[in-house]
């Protein structure tokens, strides 16, 4: 078991978990990609030890290629069909976010969000293939909230001007509520992952006993 996914992680022998498996579509191991000993989280919160198949980033935000020990078949899961996935580099939950179409209002997907830090406030990382998104957990019971810049466009004087706003830092401020001296700090940080994990990581510590 990965003690890195406490939340989800729940032992369960694995004669058990395999029955919990039948409908994940099955495929053999490409040559040269090198299996990661890792584990998944079945929707029934049981974990199942085996083996990830390293993927690239964009792909690894909707889908893991599994395979359990002592076999080379692969068992391929999307994101809505796992809580989560993990290896010893990378722990991965599965929740719903807004699509990225453009159209309104956006719909939910499910996609493998990866951990940057946990506490508390649990921040995520999702990897598009363009602009990278930022998710907060913990702050809202239930779901993750997005950390975004939002721009939209004024027309002024027969003029059009491009407004960014920082919708990610209001978002931070209210989440750091309990600690009225990080609240504050919000402002300082950029929507990168050092700085979003840095204003994370000083709040979780702010509220320790």
């Amino acid at each position: 078991m990965n003690p890195t996914l406490p939340v989800l992680v729940t032992v369960l022998s694995l004669s058990g978990t395999l029955a919990l498996l039948p409908h994940a579509a099955c495929a053999q191991a490409k040559v040269g990609v090198i299996p990661q000993k890792g584990y998944i989280v079945t929707l029934a919160g049981d974990t199942v030890q085996g083996y990830i198949l390293p993927a690239p980033a964009t792909r690894a935000s909707t889908a893991c290629d599994f395979m359990l020990p002592r076999q080379v078949e692969v068992k391929h899961y999307l994101a809505g069909e796992l809580r989560g996935y993990g290896t010893a580099a990378i722990t991965c939950e599965s929740h719903q976010v807004p699509s990225v179409t453009g159209k309104l209002p956006r719909s939910m997907v499910p996609v493998f969000l990866a951990v940057v830090t946990r506490g508390p406030l649990t921040l995520f990382h999702l990897s598009t293939g363009e602009t990278p998104r930022y998710f907060l957990g913990g702050y809202r019971l239930g779901k993750v909230v997005e950390l975004e810049i939002r721009t939209e466009k004024i027309y002024r004087n027969s003029q059009t001007f491009l407004v960014r706003m920082p919708l990610y830092q209001d978002t931070l401020a209210r989440a750091f509520r309990s600690c009225p001296g990080e609240a504050k700090r919000v402002s300082q940080y950029s929507l990168q992952t050092k700085e979003l994990k840095r204003a994370v990581e000083r709040f979780n510590f702010c509220g320790k006993p």
